[in-house]
């Protein structure tokens, strides 16, 4: 059957087949939603002419990885970060690399902007290299470029790839400046929440309960604040969590009910990765955009890239670290089918500021991994539970699957982080590659925090080793003492989802 093209509400054109629901099972083309975030990337005036700048030059798109080299695109950019974590200064910039590269040199020129205009105010030697080696064809890299000799932070960087005809001759790399990137300062930088997408309405007014619901708990004053404040960093959240790529995803009761828990839990911000998502998702994560508590990055990679491992789950997962080192003070990585809960104090903010408090050597913790199986087959009775009818309705799976497995993962197996993410270098799915300084990863005692994974079954590719002995189950109904607080915070989303129209009744 052919399909049809309708054009939604959020502006996206979704692929609709008549015979099938149009909000939970066909996948969206995202490109529109995040087309708008890009219209002031227009071509912008350069001045000094002494220097023979190109008249024209093109910001690179938020979102958008951009060959560094137009005429032999092996290397692509995808955004640049003021990193000043360290004595020195740098500028910092995520790469994605064909897989024989690695390691390289670069030019990196910098521009201020002075009443629309970019003045170029200087230039370094940049040193490029291939961090996370798989065999692949492209692999995830960075470039490290140091800061001109001035005291001014430059507004944004135009990296090009070293030719040894050229050597450092910068009046000679000023010619082949094609794209200039804006740099991500974090605490002074907005940047990311200027996206104006779609054409929603309002949120509506119930959409206050939601925010206010949020219990603020003030961490106590520790190492990590001491050092921030000697910085003059101002940070923005206490706790954000980070999602890998969201590829031809749909299940949007899944996605609200896992942030309205973490939420009520702490997390008071979200980044999302974005590839291909159902139309219902896409006006999920608007609304969060709309209520102030989440950020969304396109992920749209070029073809040659290939998916990658999990559609380059470790790329974003630096893209989020790096730019958020200035944010947050404390960073959570975790997919939308886990959640972070803490289990000693019912609250993730003085749970980490207390570990990592109480254990200065921690530059990260490990949440260590249980499964719970959302199969329908569970034994545990959800009759007693508030308003256990919506519950049913839209398979709150957080509330109607208690049973988990009778073993906890160890460490490093399909546990998940939170970090201070000033104290990180690199990152794993899973663990801590590299930290700055001599930090060390820590394992979060069961008793005090979970990752709780929600699935169907079990996963067959863990390794012999890591599986537990004797799989049964267990039940663990920890979640069931919240019921009533994430009922009434899911009934809040989906009122005003479904208030700007029948679009977005989920």
């Amino acid at each position: 059957m052919q399909k049809n093209l309708r054009e939604t509400k959020l502006g996206v054109q979704a692929h609709l087949n008549p015979a099938e629901d149009s909000r939970r099972h066909i996948f969206t083309d995202v490109e529109k939603f995040f087309r708008k975030s890009n219209q002031d990337h227009k071509r912008i005036s350069l001045g000094n002419k002494a220097n023979r700048f190109p008249k024209n030059v093109n910001f690179s798109p938020r979102g958008k990885w951009v060959p560094l080299d137009m005429k032999n695109p092996k290397m692509f950019v995808y955004a640049a970060y003021y990193d000043d974590v360290d004595r020195v200064p740098f500028v910092r910039l995520l790469l994605s690399i064909y897989m024989k590269t690695i390691s390289f040199q670069v030019v990196c020129l910098y521009f201020d902007l002075q009443k629309s205009v970019l003045r170029y105010v200087g230039h370094s030697r940049g040193v490029g290299a291939s961090f996370l080696r798989e065999k692949l064809r492209y692999n995830k890299a960075y470039v490290k470029c140091p800061l001109p000799a001035s005291n001014q932070r430059p507004y944004a960087i135009s990296v090009i790839k070293y030719d040894v005809t050229l050597k450092y001759d910068v009046t000679s790399y000023t010619n082949y400046v094609t794209t200039i990137h804006r740099l991500q300062y974090g605490d002074n930088d907005v940047s990311e929440n200027r996206f104006r997408a779609s054409s929603l309405q309002a949120i509506p007014s119930s959409s206050r309960a939601t925010q206010k619901t949020t219990e603020k708990v003030q961490p106590r004053e520790n190492d990590v604040d001491n050092s921030l404040k000697d910085k003059g960093w101002k940070l923005r959240w206490n706790i954000t969590q980070c999602y890998p790529c969201f590829h031809d995803y749909s299940d949007v009761m899944q996605l609200i009910q896992q942030v309205e828990t973490s939420r009520m839990f702490g997390v008071e911000h979200f980044v999302f990765y974005v590839h291909s998502v159902s139309h219902s998702v896409l006006a999920a994560l608007e609304y969060y955009k709309q209520v102030g508590v989440a950020e969304v990055q396109d992920w749209q990679y070029p073809p040659q890239m290939g998916d990658g491992v999990y559609f380059h789950q470790k790329t974003a997962v630096h893209d989020c670290l790096y730019r958020h080192t200035r944010t947050s003070r404390y960073l959570l990585f975790g997919d939308a089918d886990e959640i972070f809960v803490p289990r000693s104090t019912g609250h993730l903010l003085p749970l980490l500021t207390s570990q990592f408090s109480e254990k200065p050597q921690c530059g990260s913790l490990q949440f260590l991994n249980t499964f719970y199986d959302i199969n329908p087959h569970s034994k545990y009775d959800a009759s007693a539970l508030p308003d256990i009818g919506f519950i049913r309705h839209h398979n709150m799976t957080v509330l109607l699957r208690q049973e988990r497995l009778n073993e906890i993962w160890p460490p490093r197996a399909r546990s998940k982080l939170a970090v201070i993410p000033s104290r990180i270098q690199l990152l794993h799915v899973h663990f801590t590659s590299k930290f700055r300084g001599d930090y060390q990863e820590c394992p979060l005692p069961s008793h005090q925090g979970l990752l709780q994974h929600y699935r169907t079954g079990l996963p067959g590719s863990l390794n012999k080793e890591h599986r537990p002995k004797a799989l049964g189950f267990l039940p663990d109904p920890y979640l069931v003492n919240f019921a009533a607080s994430i009922v009434r915070r899911v009934k809040t989303v989906l009122n005003d989802l479904g208030a700007l129209g029948p679009d977005f009744n989920i």
